[in-house]
């Protein structure tokens, strides 16, 4: 997945933090959001009605990208 149409970047918008579709969700809550919820779309569009499943997928892939490597913050913390 190479497009990003999902994720936008506004300075007025969460202080320019990466967010869904100019909305004041940011790809950070997305991602504690499918790690809290899981699978549970019917929980997800009760709580969260404009979140769409391509927003947590490109939300997902975004972070696969961008996130530092895992093992490097894994050691640094211990």
């Amino acid at each position: 997945m190479a497009d990003l149409d999902r994720i936008m970047t506004d300075p007025q918008i969460l202080g320019g933090k990466p967010c869904i579709r100019g909305m004041r969700i940011s790809v950070e809550r997305v991602l504690d959001i499918a790690a809290t919820y899981g699978n549970d779309w019917i929980q997800i569009k009760k709580d969260f009605p404009d979140l769409e499943p391509e927003d947590v997928q490109q939300s997902l892939w975004f972070a696969s990208r961008y996130v530092p490597d895992g093992d490097a913050m894994l050691k640094a913390a211990s």
